[in-house]
């Protein structure tokens, strides 16, 4: 039902009032925070697929999925059959679906599916930062929502305080949450009438300027502080070289060497000291001539 959600675009709910669909915005977002790395599949990522090293560990649908994977690739594989089990040690009666995949194989298709399992894995990792940023933002009051009812009606505006709760993420299943009772379990509605859910939307402005954020950072991106082992291996080079430095031209051979803002000044400082000593290592300034 999620994934039949998030792979048809189309039959979301069109944007106005300068807001825009939650499912959209998550879009923006990430392609804002990963740049290239974000190229929309992370919205259709279906963790299913994300097959671990034991078949017991595995969910119905990984299970089918390594089975069809297997089928499709090996000719000498023997597809397992789908069948209902009694669950032990749960209520009376209850069953559920499995198929029964033996140990060499399901071994062989976690090595055929590993390339795509790492894949998805990392899709889902960068959709949940996305859902994190926006859910940061939005109780931060960073970011502005309104929501209106699943079935139509007026945008009414989101206050920050609703998103202060750690039950944020199910809001990002089907983008709907409830006014009424905000901090109350569930995802979505049943449509009806009396559906008391409303559907998220963000505003356009609040993710414009996140846009506009992210491109300055990624043309000026900040430099990470350079180790103080490296600094001091750096001006240790240059004193075996036989340059002498004022304390001025040292900052200034940090700057150039490491970049900007990516040695303290304090700490560059005070590693020059360590080095060149606490007087300033110039040049030796001529003497003035004494008179006769």
């Amino acid at each position: 039902m999620r994934l039949e959600f998030w792979s048809d675009p189309s039959k979301w709910p069109f944007d106005g009032l300068g807001f825009l669909f939650l499912g959209r915005a998550i879009d923006r977002v990430g392609r804002a925070e990963f740049g290239d790395k974000w190229n929309g599949e992370e919205l259709v990522a279906d963790a299913s697929h994300i097959v671990p090293d034991s078949w017991a560990d595995a969910s119905f649908a990984t299970k089918r999925y390594v089975n069809e994977s297997l089928g499709a690739h090996f000719h000498d594989y023997k597809p397992g059959v789908e069948r209902w089990v009694v669950v032990q040690n749960a209520s009376p009666n209850y069953r559920k679906q499995t198929i029964y995949i033996g140990a060499e194989d399901w071994a062989r298709g976690a090595k055929l599916l590993d390339a795509q399992s790492r894949k998805v894995a990392a899709q889902i990792l960068r959709r949940q930062a996305v859902e994190q940023i926006i859910a940061a933002k939005l109780a931060a009051g960073e970011f502005r929502a309104a929501a209106r009812p699943v079935r139509g009606g007026e945008l009414s505006p989101v206050p920050a305080a609703a998103w202060h709760t750690e039950m944020w993420r199910q809001r990002f299943d089907f983008c709907q949450m409830r006014l009424d009772k905000p901090f109350a379990p569930g995802s979505c509605g049943d449509r009806s009438a009396q559906d008391p859910y409303h559907l998220i939307f963000l505003s356009d402005a609040d993710l414009t300027a996140f846009e506009k954020t992210q491109r300055a950072k990624a043309q000026n991106p900040a430099h990470r502080p350079a180790p103080e082992s490296e600094v001091r291996k750096f001006f240790l080079n240059l004193k075996q070289e036989g340059r002498g430095l004022t304390q001025k031209d040292a900052e200034r051979e940090l700057e150039k060497h490491f970049g900007p803002g990516s040695v303290p000044r304090d700490r560059g400082r005070a590693i020059y000291k360590e080095v060149y000593g606490a007087k300033p290592a110039g040049r030796p300034r001529s003497k003035r001539p004494t008179p006769e």
